[in-house]
């Protein structure tokens, strides 16, 4: 993992299920301050009461560190950062309802597992479109237990974010003794691997209830990863320009210049052959097969520098330009 400063600022988990419960007491555990929120007031009292929570977490005895907020604002006064641990039909309602209570330099973090289950977005693309991409964020997610996060077991887990800087400042506040956070920039990964392992286990669970033995279990579980690898590809790729489509778009960060423009090309030949087309702004080539239209290309404008779509830091100039004809 790499060196990152150590945050001694307060950290809030909003969300005190086991989960959120279990990732409270290890960022105490780390030395970390920490405000654990419920939603249910009278959770939060009983919490605050038996130093421990009775209702997810009953064996797991709150450290010192760990305090509990009753108000929302009050768990996030001062807070360096957020952390969210509510299920993913949660995450868009509390996102806005901490809107406006957010500073402009507190980090967001969430451990939400799934897809919205209205759009079939990721929590990621949820933050992005209620909270922007200006603020650092960050997800973190297993193979975890809950219970065996608060018994204080040994354990690793993932911390993701674009921003290589924080996921590292994030996972050294997570870490200890028996516990390891790695860091990754693989968001759509890590969330797609979140949701999708927890049905392929549903899946391997009714395997050995209906007797199927090991090597049904085995044989699931190893074309599950496979399925769960393409779904994690394929939602990458969504990201990535539509071609032809009116709303294609590019992925950049702000440079003086243009190092590489990813072309949106949908033309071929009459014969339906497949066509290269030469973008003005690139040496790279760009090879589709379609249907024969006229092509539509996406450039950066002079103040942006083009990349490919693994990583997003700002968005660029988008200009549409139609090319009539291609080389083959």
């Amino acid at each position: 993992m790499s060196t990152a400063p150590v945050t001694t600022s307060p950290i809030a988990v909003l969300g005190a299920g086991s989960w959120g419960t279990a990732l409270a007491i290890q960022f105490a555990r780390a030395g970390r301050t920490t405000r654990l929120w419920s939603r249910d007031r009278q959770q939060s009292v009983a919490m605050a009461q038996t130093r421990r929570n009775d209702r997810y977490l009953p064996e797991a005895a709150f450290p010192a560190g760990l305090t509990v907020a009753a108000d929302l604002p009050v768990a996030l006064d001062g807070a360096a950062d957020v952390l969210i641990a509510v299920p993913s039909h949660g995450l868009r309602a509390l996102l806005r309802e901490i809107a406006p209570l957010l500073r402009a330099e507190t980090r967001l973090a969430w451990a939400t597992k799934g897809f919205e289950l209205d759009t079939g977005l990721l929590p990621h693309q949820v933050a992005a479109e209620v909270l922007g991409t200006a603020r650092p964020q960050a997800v973190l997610s297993g193979p975890t237990f809950a219970r065996e996060v608060g018994a204080g077991l040994p354990t690793a887990m993932t911390v993701a974010s674009a921003d290589a800087g924080y996921a590292a400042t994030l996972a050294q506040s997570l870490s200890s003794e028996k516990f390891r956070a790695y860091t990754s920039t693989d968001i759509v990964g890590v969330e797609v691997g979140g949701a999708v392992k927890n049905v392929l286990a549903v899946g391997a669970g009714l395997t050995d209830g209906l007797g199927f033995g090991a090597n049904t279990r085995v044989a699931l579980i190893t074309r599950g990863l496979l399925e769960m690898t393409r779904l994690g590809e394929n939602s990458v790729h969504a990201a990535k320009p539509s071609w032809g489509s009116p709303v294609s778009a590019i992925w950049c960060s702000p440079a003086p210049t243009i190092n590489r423009a990813i072309v949106a090309s949908d033309c071929c030949s009459r014969q339906g052959a497949a066509c290269r087309k030469r973008s003005r702004t690139s040496v790279r080539w760009s090879k589709v097969i379609s249907r024969p239209r006229p092509c539509i290309a996406w450039r950066a404008g002079s103040a942006s520098k083009c990349r490919s779509a693994k990583a997003s830091i700002a968005p660029c100039t988008k200009v549409r330009r139609r090319v009539k004809s291609c080389v083959i």
